[in-house]
Parts: C-alpha cells; sequence; structure tokens
C-alpha cells in the first residue's frame, strides 16, 4: 500500500504510523490471549515485527520525532523510516512487557527486496537502488529463520534478526541513539517504548 503527502486514515492519522504503528500494536495486542494460550516453554509464542533497513538508515535521530509524529513530513521516505522505527521500537517495548509471560516478540528487517513498494520511487533514484535489491524470496529466508528457527528462544527475546536470518546483537547495530531511546528512563535510556506506547493506545481508544 502507498500513500502520499497530505492522506490521512480514517482515524485521522498519517498513514504509514497509523498502519505500521497503532494499528500494529492494537492488532498484536487483541491477540495476545491467544498468544499467551498457545505458549510453553519449550515452544514459546512468537510476534514478528517486520521493520526495514531504512529504520536504521533513514530515520532522525533516536528514530522518531514526536513532534512531528502527528502530521508526519512532505518526504514519505522518511514518514517510512520513522514507522519502522516505530516498529522496532514497540517489538522491543513488548518484549520488555510480556516476556515473561513466556510470549517471545522479534524485530527482522527482511532486506532489500524488488517489490511494488518501489514503484513510486524516481527513475534517477531507481538507477543506483536496484543494483541492491534482491528476489522477495530472500525476504521470506528472514522472516522464516525468526518465526520457526530453534535456534532462537526466549533468551533472544527482543532480539533484531537480519538477512539472511541471523540475530544481530545489540553491540553490532549501528544506531546506538535508537538502542538509547528503547530503554526505559530508569535505566539510563530516553523511554521511547513507554512513551510511543501511551501515543498508541490515545489514538485508538476513540475507536475501540
Amino acid at each position: 500500500m502507498s500513500f502520499t503527502p497530505g492522506d490521512r486514515t480514517a482515524q485521522d492519522l498519517e498513514p504509514l504510523i497509523g498502519q505500521n504503528c497503532v494499528t500494529t500494536l492494537l492488532f498484536t495486542l487483541l491477540l495476545l490471549p491467544q498468544l499467551r494460550a498457545a505458549s510453553t516453554a519449550e515452544a514459546p509464542a512468537r510476534v514478528l515485527w517486520t521493520a526495514s533497513f531504512l529504520a536504521e538508515g533513514a530515520s532522525p535521530v533516536n528514530g522518531i520525532d514526536f513532534d512531528l509524529l502527528e502530521k508526519g513530513t512532505a518526504d514519505q521516505t522518511r514518514n517510512y523510516a520513522v514507522s519502522k522505527a516505530g516498529t522496532w521500537i514497540l517489538g522491543r517495548e513488548f518484549a520488555r512487557r510480556f516476556g515473561e509471560e513466556g510470549v517471545l516478540s522479534l524485530v527482522l528487517n527482511p532486506g532489500n527486496l524488488r517489490n511494488e513498494g518501489w514503484g513510486k520511487v524516481g527513475w534517477f533514484t531507481m538507477l543506483f537502488v536496484r543494483h541492491v535489491l534482491y528476489n522477495p524470496v530472500f525476504g521470506a529466508y528472514t522472516e522464516l529463520y525468526a518465526g520457526l528457527s530453534g535456534d532462537i528462544t526466549l533468551v533472544d527475546n527482543g532480539a533484531y534478526v537480519i538477512p539472511w536470518g541471523r540475530v544481530r546483537g545489540d553491540e553490532a547495530c549501528p544506531r546506538k541513539d535508537i538502542l538509547n531511546a528503547m530503554l526505559p528512563e530508569e535505566e539510563g535510556g530516553l523511554g521511547y517504548g513507554k512513551k510511543l506506547w501511551e501515543w498508541c493506545e490515545m489514538k485508538w481508544k476513540p475507536f475501540v
């Protein structure tokens, strides 16, 4: 699904934030009773949050700018990057809140894939980008690894999975600012997980 600057959802949300953060979190929370019921010590239920390389490559300092979250910007690439950084932040926060209940939360970057999402990108940009895009099947490898691999356990709760199926430790993450933003304030971070979670709840409250 693609959007143009100025578009809004029926709930008056910036579309990419609405799609990738607000509704994703709401839908996941509605499934929480089923996730709890399905989870066992040997096979914990898994929630996968699909981020993007743009979450790291094109998002602002700390991943999201709360002053611009409501309206977004005229740059749709930036809006997308912020929404995917938000996905990452919410996935880590979900792990923090529900890991002790045996629900495993993982964030993944499926990789740079050739898909319809590039349809509105100009030909000049695509002249360079097309050389680093892969067949979509490779993204499936990343997703299948995150969803099914027996190598992943609750010890990895909140982990970030990268192409084409590897758990990346925080020490290898180039965006230490986003990692710090995700940390709770009591642990020395900015508490963006709690802050974004509560912002999303505020946005869906009038409609549920």
